[in-house]
């Protein structure tokens, strides 16, 4: 685990905009490590120096009228400044340039509205005296869009409600705070699990990671169904991961108080599904994580069923996606008409939600199906329905190989990055999401796909219920997952990755029957290590084959051909004698199957 969080320039993460609690009198300390320079301005108590040119390490939030400010830290490798923000008011108060290429503890001490700077435990020197009423410190680490972001590491963030002494902060910067200390606001200790909230210490033992990208107001509705939790919401947070929505996502999610801890990050741009989930577990404290859909509810047991299962195994992920039941939480216009058609038939009999759905068609446009109270009293499951996937996973998975996957041997499919929980320790044994795949599917599957070598078992969890709450279908997703399942393909050079690919071209094919073509291949290996050789490495060249031409969206009619034609005679031989074996008819079928494309 890292004890530092990583900003790229690109991201925001938004514990609380401003500690209005707190103004004028107050301490900020932290270690940092920047990697480029800031602009440096001159000292002033008035203008808009701070609008360019910045890299906020604290974000100054607006002040929220003209007689207060947020404050906030720009720091680079050439230096560090002070900066306060309200209305048409933006200036650096405290400005110093010094060499910081290296790990360098910063405080920040505001007293009686006058910052003063201390590096390393010395004071430096003492800004300007703010000419605003009232200063409030920021709970925005990272940037202040649009007017510049930090680029470098920062750990060990401490906010004082008090203005702290020299011999103070030299005691305090050396020293790892218990998170109980008097006069602590807020605190960040990663490598210990906790974070101190308005002077309340948590001990987070579970983090949630939801990355989202424009699911306004779905992913408002999943983040009220964690509120409802049989687990412990002080011992758990959220990692709302918003990357670059342009909906009402971060309007209705910043300052929004909710039972757990909230950190919301913001992406300025997207950065994709695997980037986004890797900021969050970077941001994670929990030892437990599970990554949840931004459009997913869950029901009350949900966190403590992952953290339950986890307690009693760590060394198994927890899966719940085969059992996903659908909902819909809202309706509009973009929705195909069978969905809209299904929606009718699920509530025409329901007064309550049959008068939602003559308001949708009087105007239109979007309309909320459920409400808050809806999810917070488990209301919404009379809306629930079951989807094809959870009759097709327990027809051809789970009734031959149970909720442990036994004798199964691509267990890592069920890593489905929805709704799946695994070990801190675990994870960062297998590593993180793989950032080279773009766009929708297989980089939680390939990252199944390591914590299998990395020793994990898999487990389906069928007491984890959750809710698929439906939107408009995307019809790229078809054609971008096979160019990640090609990438998946390079990656790993193994016939257990490969034979996926049979998956696209013959739709009788199910899991059992990979299974059975894979346990064949391999124990024809076992059987004949040297013999055979032209079979095993043409039917290997046949599957690499299909999944490069998936991702063109076509088949290898002829590149198999020419593969074919250059082995005909002795390939003809092995493929007679193996037939004669009658053992390895599930693999020989494939063979078959790719040789008569």
């Amino acid at each position: 685990m890292e004890d530092e969080l990583v900003f790229s320039g690109n991201e925001t993460l938004i514990i609380k905009s401003l500690y209005k609690e707190i103004s004028n009198n107050f301490t900020y300390e932290f270690w940092v490590k920047p990697e480029v320079n800031h602009e440096i301005d001159r000292e002033f108590t008035s203008g808009l120096c701070g609008v360019h040119g910045k890299k906020y390490v604290i974000g100054p939030a607006f002040g929220g009228d003209k007689n207060s400010a947020g404050m906030g830290i720009s720091v680079g490798i050439n230096g560090i400044s002070i900066y306060e923000h309200s209305v048409d008011y933006l200036p650096a108060l405290l400005v110093h340039e010094t060499d910081l290429t290296t790990w360098t503890h910063i405080a920040v001490v505001y007293k009686e509205k006058t910052p003063s700077l201390y590096i390393n435990g010395k004071f430096i020197k003492k800004g300007l005296t703010s000419k605003m009423n009232l200063i409030f410190p920021s709970g925005i680490l990272g940037g202040c869009p649009p007017y510049g972001f930090f680029q470098g590491s920062l750990k060990n963030i401490k906010l004082w409600k008090c203005p702290l002494t020299e011999n103070q902060i030299v005691k305090s910067w050396g020293k790892e705070s218990i998170g109980t200390e008097e006069s602590l606001v807020w605190c960040w200790n990663q490598s210990k699990h906790t974070i101190t909230q308005l002077g309340e210490r948590r001990d987070i033992e579970v983090s949630i990671i939801i990355p989202s990208y424009n699911k306004y107001p779905q992913n408002l509705f999943t983040l009220y169904s964690l509120e409802n939790q049989t687990f412990n919401t002080s011992k758990m947070e959220v990692i709302f991961v918003d990357d670059g929505s342009t909906d009402l996502t971060a309007l209705s999610l910043i300052d929004h108080r909710f039972s757990y801890l909230l950190k919301y990050v913001k992406c300025e741009k997207n950065v994709g599904r695997a980037r986004a989930r890797n900021i969050g577990i970077k941001a994670a404290s929990g030892k437990i994580l599970i990554f949840l859909d931004a459009e997913i509810l869950v029901e009350k047991y949900f966190v403590e069923q992952h953290y339950l299962s986890l307690k009693t195994n760590p060394k198994i992920v927890v899966s719940a996606v085969m059992q996903l039941k659908g909902i819909y939480s809202i309706i509009s216009s973009d929705f195909e008409l069978n969905q809209l058609d299904h929606f009718y038939q699920l509530i025409k009999d329901n007064p309550h939600y049959l008068t939602k759905w003559q308001a949708f068609r009087q105007k239109n446009s979007r309309t909320e199906i459920l409400t808050k109270e809806d999810i917070l009293e488990n209301k919404f499951e009379v809306l629930s329905f079951s989807k094809p996937l959870e009759n097709f996973y327990n027809r051809c998975l789970l009734q031959h190989y149970g909720d442990y996957f036994s004798g199964f041997h691509l267990p890592w499919l069920a890593f489905m990055s929805g709704n799946v929980s695994v070990t801190r320790e675990l994870l960062d044994k297998a590593g993180y999401f793989d950032e080279n795949f773009e766009g929708y599917g297989w980089e939680d599957i390939e990252l199944g796909y390591r914590l299998h070598l990395a020793g994990a078992s898999f487990f389906n969890q069928r007491n984890i219920q959750a809710y698929h709450q439906e939107h408009p279908v995307s019809v790229n997703n078809i054609s971008q997952a096979r160019k990640n399942y090609q990438l998946f393909q390079k990656k790993h050079q193994v016939i257990d990755v490969y034979l996926l690919g049979l998956l696209e071209i013959e739709k009788g094919l199910v899991f059992k029957d990979i299974n059975n073509i894979l346990i064949d291949y391999k124990q024809l290996c076992k059987d004949y290590p040297n013999q055979y050789n032209l079979f095993k490495e043409t039917f290997m060249l046949m599957l690499e084959e299909l999944g490069a031409s998936l991702r063109c969206n076509k088949l290898p009619y002829n590149k198999i051909k020419e593969i074919l034609q250059k082995r005909n005679l002795q390939l003809g031989l092995e493929k007679k004698f193996l037939k004669k074996e009658n053992r390895y008819q599930d693999l020989v079928k494939a063979f078959d199957l790719l040789e008569n494309l």
